[in-house]
Formats: C-alpha cells, sequence, structure tokens
C-alpha cells in the first residue's frame, strides 16, 4: 500500500495538478469559435473484422462435411485421394483444395461461395483443405461431419500456439469422426478431442491404427503397403512423386474407412487420381 501511494505522490509531483486559480489557462474573451466542423467518431472496421462478419451469417453447412487440415502438400494430397475413393465408391462429392481458394484475403469468400454451391448441388460428401489462415478466419463456426489432421509442420513450439488453437476449434464440437497423423508432433495434443463416433490414428508409428509399414518410391509413382489395426494389409499406389504423397494415401484410406469404404475401391480410389 505505501509502495502504491508513494508511486502515486511521484507521479504528482512529475505532473503537478493545474490549480483553477493560478496554473489553468485564462480563456479570451475575444477568442473565435472555431470553423472546423466536429470530427464523427469512425465507423471503418479493421479486415479481421470484415473477416469475421463473414461467417457470423448465418449459411447452411452441407451435413457431410470433411475438413482436411495441415500446412503441407500432404493436405490437398489427402483431400484429392479421398475425393477420388468415394468417386469410385459411387458417392458424389464436391471438392475445394487451397488450390482453389488461392490468396488468404479473398479465401473467407470464396469458401462462402463454394459452401452456398454444395449446398445447393447436394453432394453426397463436402470435402475442405482448411489452411492455417483459413481456420483462424472461421473461428468454431464450422463443425465438421469428419476432421482430419495430416501435419502441421509450420507449428512447432509454443510461440505458434495461436496457430494450432485455430486448427484446434475444428475439434472442439466432438465431430463424428477424427482422423489423426500419429507422426505429428502435435498428436498427443488433438488426441485429446472427442470424437462422436470413431477416432482413428495413421502413420509410421506401430500403434496406429492404419499403419505404413513399408513403401517404394519410383520415378513415375509411390507405393506403400498399410497395415490396418494390425490385421489386413493393403497396398495402395499413385502416380504422384511426392513425398508427402505416403502419409497423404494413409491419411484418405482412414478417413474412407470410417466411411465403409471397402479396401478394395480404397486402393482403385486412389490409383484413379490423376495429377
Amino acid at each position: 500500500m505505501k509502495k502504491r501511494t508513494a508511486a502515486n505522490l511521484a507521479r504528482k509531483i512529475k505532473n503537478p495538478t493545474p490549480s483553477p486559480d493560478t496554473d489553468a489557462p485564462k480563456s479570451s474573451s475575444k477568442e473565435q469559435p472555431s470553423s472546423k466542423p466536429p470530427s464523427k467518431p469512425t465507423t471503418r472496421k479493421p479486415l479481421r473484422a470484415i473477416r469475421r462478419s463473414i461467417f457470423r451469417r448465418r449459411i447452411s453447412i452441407p451435413a457431410k462435411t470433411i475438413c482436411i487440415i495441415g500446412d503441407t502438400p500432404a493436405a490437398t494430397l489427402t483431400a484429392q485421394f479421398l475425393d477420388s475413393i468415394l468417386r469410385v465408391n459411387d458417392h458424389t462429392t464436391a471438392l475445394i483444395t487451397s488450390t482453389e481458394l488461392g490468396a488468404s484475403l479473398s479465401e473467407d469468400a470464396e469458401l462462402r461461395r463454394f459452401l452456398t454451391q454444395a449446398k445447393r448441388t447436394a453432394p453426397d460428401f463436402t470435402i475442405i483443405e482448411i489452411t492455417p489462415e483459413l481456420a483462424r478466419h472461421i473461428e468454431g463456426r464450422l463443425t465438421p461431419h469428419m476432421a482430419v489432421l495430416t501435419s502441421l509442420v509450420t507449428a512447432r513450439d509454443d510461440s505458434d500456439s495461436l496457430l494450432v488453437k485455430s486448427q484446434m476449434q475444428l475439434f472442439e464440437n466432438e465431430p463424428d469422426f477424427i482422423v489423426l497423423n500419429h507422426d505429428d508432433a502435435w498428436f498427443d495434443l488433438f488426441d485429446e478431442f472427442i470424437a462422436a463416433n470413431l477416432k482413428l490414428s495413421y502413420g509410421s508409428h506401430p500403434v496406429a491404427n492404419i499403419a505404413i509399414t513399408k513403401t517404394k518410391l519410383y520415378k513415375k509413382g509411390t507405393e506403400s503397403i498399410l497395415t490396418l489395426d494390425n490385421k489386413e494389409k493393403l497396398t495402395v499406389a499413385t502416380y504422384s512423386t511426392d513425398p508427402d504423397a505416403i502419409s497423404a494415401m494413409a491419411a484418405s484410406a482412414a478417413a474412407a474407412s470410417l466411411l465403409d469404404v471397402d479396401p478394395p475401391e480404397i486402393q482403385e480410389g486412389i490409383a484413379s487420381f490423376e495429377l
């Protein structure tokens, strides 16, 4: 209490309050009124607030929306593989990836247009790649049917906690299904979330539900052997030579299995994907 009082006294000494009789400046009787009109309070909203307002408007989200979360090419490939698998299995789909979303300044509006169109065409499944920038703008206003975590490479420590928190919002409201990358540095954190129905993991980790047990890289493609729940082995192959294709094939296989797609259709769907 003494320190607070002493500090207040010190401020008063440095900045004494003007006395009404001596220190206060005297107004001149000849002082002319200002010709400038009174300034109006600004009503401009910051750009971030404008972005947020887009999702504050009511919008119907397609019932079976699958969100692919990540910041590497694995997220894009996972969305594309899953789309191909579902189409082979005679499902109608609507797909949008970071390529279609474009620059961060316009991706909010682009996603809104895509969701409106998806609502109109009513596909069986709507697949969205959620970029870190887009996740910040959504702010928990989109609860997916399934949330799939691929890789968060740019968020490696606590300094990137805001990036991770923005992605976590898609898992908070208990989506029906959750798919997690067991090899990702943030797996333990995301594994705390609960799925309304079922949760699976994939990766090279031996306890993953969909385990990557063997891989082969060719000049014109990639092949992997996946072990499903330590039982059935599934060989998947793609013409993609991207190293992220290995993880993406496992992620899409895990997601498809939760949607009751049989292993042969998973193989055919991944193999049918064209770059």
